[in-house]
Parts: structure tokens; sequence; C-alpha cells
């Protein structure tokens, strides 16, 4: 998920797992809202398949970057990264075939939000037994309360260059089928507009 057809819902979403969870160490499965997550005071591991996202995460302030295409076991590499004691927090958006990777990049009583399911990975997933064993807490997310909608502007009118929106391209509204052909094409980093007027 590095960047979606501009949506206050996704925003919200993203901020109220961030802000309601004021985790010290999270993974961003991928490298979209590294700003948002950095601006709240968070260290950030940014993941994605793409070495040019990446970068635009580093930019935005990702201490570290995975590549899950060169490392699969990206999971792995976050133990490393933070002494095996994993992450407090995972922003999970591919769904079934990356959870498990997920709990296993949390640490004991941290916390994994599920907004996604991009994953193509059908096999089975058992998540009971290291959920429990680790006490984690995982949360489906659809999205955020009104609440979290102000916070996420407070933080937004705080930190203005923190947290200004990565735009990638920008649509026509005659354009709008193209837009969604682009977005489908996950060669975007940032976000993707469709201009109305």
């Amino acid at each position: 998920m590095a960047g979606e057809i501009i949506a206050v819902g996704e925003d919200v979403k993203k901020w109220t797992q961030v802000s309601g969870s004021h985790p010290r160490t999270l993974v961003l499965r991928g490298s979209s809202d590294t700003s948002f997550a950095v601006a709240s005071g968070a260290t950030v591991i940014a993941t994605s398949s793409s070495n040019e996202k990446l970068a635009e995460a580093t930019k935005l302030g990702a201490k570290h970057t995975i590549n899950y295409t060169n490392k699969p076991e990206w999971d792995k590499e976050v133990l490393e990264l933070t002494n095996k004691v994993g992450v407090d927090f995972v922003i999970e958006v591919g769904g079934q075939g990356t959870l498990p990777r997920s709990l296993n990049a949390v640490r004991i009583g941290g916390s994994v939000a599920a907004i996604g399911f991009l994953s193509k990975d059908t096999s089975g997933l058992d998540f009971v037994l290291p959920v429990i064993m680790k006490s984690i807490l995982v949360r489906g997310v659809y999205i955020g309360p009104v609440s979290e909608f102000i916070n996420m502007n407070r933080l937004i009118e705080a930190n203005p260059e923190k947290t200004r929106p990565v735009i990638n391209k920008v649509f026509n509204f005659d354009q709008a089928v193209d837009a969604y052909a682009y977005l489908k094409s996950q060669q975007h980093v940032g976000k993707i507009v469709i201009k109305v007027a």
C-alpha cells in the first residue's frame, strides 16, 4: 500500500492505529503514512517490494526499510533490528498471506492492526497460538472515529512539513479510469489525485 486515491477515511484509519496505541516502534507494511508515524514520535520500519518506495519512506523519516521481495522473511529482519524484542505495533495490509509474519514481528504484548487484505496468498493460517503465546492484540479496522479525524488534523497543523502528503500523480476527472489503472499497477509512490474541478 504505497499510496491510494486520496481518501480521508484511509488516512483516519491509519492515524487512529498510530495515535491510539502510542507505539515507540512500528512496522508499516507498505511505505505510505511514514510521515504520520514519525510526526507522532514513532521509530518506523517500512516494508515494500519497491526500492523506490523505500527510498521515499526513508526521506519521510523511516529509520529502517526492508524490501520484502529481497527478504521474504522480513519478520526475522524486524526481530534483528529490535534485538529480538519485536516492534510495538504492525499495520498489516496483506491479510491472510502476511499476517503470520506480522505476528512474529510484533513484541510480546504488542498490537497488530489488520486494515487490508492485499496478499494473494491463501495458504492456511493458524494465528491463534502466536496471539495467545505473545498476548498480541489483533484488531480489525475499517475506519476511525470523528475524534481521531480531529486529532489527525491537529497533528497535520502542528507538523505541516512532516505530514504533507506525497503526491505521485494528478489525473483530471475524465481520466479517472486511468487513475484507477495506475493505482492497480502499484507503480506509484505516494498519493494519486483525481481532480474533480
